[in-house]
């Protein structure tokens, strides 16, 4: 779990000047149910399942990204090899550097400024299949800003802002913060009008439930954007298959989570209206 301000602490004999301080995108994840998890199952065995979902990525994320850009680019092992990838127990981050995207009138994926963020985001999507898929869902959230980095101490308000949000999700899946959506579509999905463009399929809009019986219009990953021969989870009974995650690894599933089980069925019958059809 995170600590209040920020992911670990410095070492004390470390000058803070030389931090380097980094501009990008953060995402947090939180495991959902890992306690239960823990204690209905070996450490060993929590630790195996975290590491290999994780590891996945190493193949998927940029055989993933490579196969929906337009143009095969080497941008794409560049952006992919910059993410830094910490696990701390029930807590995932990612972050990545990335510089605000250009003003220029027409961009496209292949540049850096835009498909750093493309890459961030199918890396973000991946995890979170790859998690449902093993029994283990992670809700979580984007933000962008400075941060602070020195080894694998990572601090700063975009990495806060995210760890609150995420904690508020009633949901298995992943949003942005608000103003990280902003920059996101004002300077990105505004200036590309191809309708094949890969950034219109990585999300939408949704009112998303929140703990407390809230909810929030927030901009919420596309769980469901896979390659054409990726399984569809949604092709089968969409309540079994959540209650299937939910319940995997003898994992108990009380009454007071079935608030979650609920709302992620309802995200994913609205992402398969949204976006029926995979990328291909």
């Amino acid at each position: 779990m995170l600590a209040g301000n920020g992911i670990s602490i410095p070492n004390r004999d470390h000058p803070m000047s030389d931090l380097q301080v980094t501009t990008g995108l953060v995402a947090v994840f939180d495991i959902l149910g890992y306690q239960n998890f823990v204690d209905n199952n070996s450490v060993k065995d929590a630790a195996e399942k975290v590491l290999k979902a994780v590891a996945a990525l190493e193949t998927e994320i940029p055989e993933l990204t490579a196969k929906t850009f337009y143009t095969k680019t080497k941008g794409v092992e560049n952006w992919i090899s910059s993410s830094k990838r910490l696990i701390l127990s029930d807590t995932i981050l990612f972050s990545v550097p990335a510089p605000p995207p250009s003003q220029k009138a027409k961009i496209d994926e292949t540049q850096d400024d835009v498909g750093v963020w493309i890459a961030f985001l199918i890396q973000c999507i991946v995890l979170g299949r790859h998690m449902f898929a093993y029994g283990l869902p992670v809700r979580g959230a984007i933000g962008y800003g400075e941060f602070y980095v020195e080894q694998n101490c990572l601090f700063g308000r975009p990495i806060m802002d995210a760890y609150r949000k995420m904690q508020q999700l009633d949901f298995v899946g992943s949003v942005m913060l608000p103003d990280t959506t902003t920059l996101w579509k004002s300077k990105i999905i505004a200036h590309v009008k191809s309708p094949r463009f890969l950034g219109n399929f990585l999300g939408a809009d949704y009112l998303a439930p929140l703990r407390g019986d809230t909810e929030e219009k927030l901009f919420v990953l596309n769980s469901l954007c896979r390659k054409d021969d990726d399984p569809d989870i949604t092709s089968g009974d969409i309540r079994q298959t959540v209650l299937g995650a939910f319940f995997a690894h003898n994992k108990d599933v009380p009454e007071s989570v079935m608030s979650k089980v609920r709302n992620t069925e309802k995200l994913l019958r609205f992402l398969k209206l949204k976006f029926p059809n995979p990328i291909s």
